[in-house]
């Protein structure tokens, strides 16, 4: 085949790439906006209920304008710390009662009635109602948001990037590695056809043939790392992405410190994904080591539980003497990851799964194999 036809071979796969690349940020940005939409309107929602609660605790002090008690019922909005300011006022629209932390304040004068989020912060103003009757309003206004927090909720769109990233470079190497292998094959037909055509002609047949077996090398190469590096990196997202869900709905500080533990974790484990892909892409051996099983698994629980659903739970069976073991601790912590969310997928209705770890002997190469 010339060098012609190979590259009219090749061309449709830039395309490819491209597409691949392109449709990944597209579902990374749609994914990022949805995101952003739920969460704005869930923080006006939670600032419009705390609104609503306060505004009914204060119908009895504006209606017998007890500015005292309306001040310690905002008062109390201290142990909120994401409230920035709030203020209440009575049916004329004058500020009665007001909290601020730091130098905010409320409006001086009562605001219109609104719901809005803007400039990373939510804005209320409800109604103080009694009988059918408005005795006034309340103000609320959160704080910013950190921009920690955005990045957090935003981690889905990078890891899209990211991969779309990897993908085009994989493609691309793999497209430079072919046209560099066609420029020296080109160059040694030529200098051989000066000395022996016949031995061109043969030289050519066998460099062919090994083009073709290493282009099918390649690809099956990159289909597998391509694959295998989408599949663990949905797990993780999976598991980011259901400790953020859980984490905007507690409150309790022990809760949130495991599923931040658990993100963090999952974290972790997109590291270590990366750091064996450059490995690989370095040729560098894997690095086996012995480990205690049983606290290696056990230290996999939090992992296990934020992959898998609510309605399927994780016992480790586990003997306190299980033999250590010579192995890769990120491999085998990957391999038991994709086989309990395999197990997860299989079981639509919720159940059991069970990591059992036993001490067996005697068994030989050929019955682990075949067991």
């Amino acid at each position: 085949m010339s060098d012609g036809g190979m590259a009219a071979r090749w061309r449709p796969w830039p395309v490819a790439a491209i597409a691949g690349a392109a449709a990944l940020l597209i579902a990374g940005v749609l994914m990022g906006l949805v995101s952003e939409a739920s969460y704005r309107s869930q923080r006006l929602h939670e600032t419009a209920v705390q609104a609503d609660i306060l505004a009914a605790s204060l119908a009895a002090p504006l209606a017998f304008d007890d500015r005292q008690a309306a001040q310690e019922y905002v008062d109390a909005l201290n142990a909120n710390a994401d409230l920035q300011a709030a203020g209440v006022y009575n049916e004329t629209g004058a500020l009665t009662a007001q909290f601020g932390r730091g130098r905010a304040r409320p409006p001086a004068r009562a605001p219109p009635l609104k719901q809005s989020y803007r400039q990373g912060r939510a804005e209320v103003v409800v109604p103080v109602t009694q009988g059918g009757s408005r005795l006034g309003s309340v103000y609320l206004r959160t704080n910013v948001d950190p921009m920690y927090a955005a990045l957090v909720r935003h981690t889905g769109v990078t890891l899209l990037v990211a991969m779309a990233f990897l993908f085009v470079v994989v493609l691309g190497q793999a497209q430079a590695t072919l046209r560099r292998a066609n420029r020296e094959l080109a160059a040694r037909a030529e200098e051989l056809s000066d000395a022996n055509r016949e031995l061109q002609v043969q030289m050519e047949e066998r460099e062919r043939a090994e083009d073709a077996l290493r282009q099918s090398q390649k690809m099956e190469a990159i289909g597998q790392l391509t694959g295998g590096v989408a599949h663990d990196f949905n797990n993780i997202l999976m598991v980011a992405s259901s400790g953020l869900d859980l984490l905007d709905r507690t409150s309790d500080p022990d809760r949130r410190q495991s599923l931040k533990d658990g993100i963090r974790q999952a974290v972790d484990r997109g590291a270590s994904l990366t750091r064996q892909l450059l490995a690989i892409s370095r040729r560098t051996a894997l690095q086996p080591q012995v480990i205690d099983l049983k606290g290696q698994i056990e230290g996999m629980r939090v992992l296990l539980d934020r992959s898998l659903r609510e309605d399927i739970s994780v016992a480790l069976d586990l003997e306190d003497d299980l033999w250590p073991v010579e192995v890769d601790p990120s491999q085998l912590e990957v391999a038991l990851l994709n086989i309990a969310v395999n197990a997860r997928d299989a079981m639509p209705n919720g159940g059991l799964i069970i990591v059992r770890g036993r001490n067996v002997e005697g068994l030989t190469d050929g019955e682990l194999d075949g067991d």
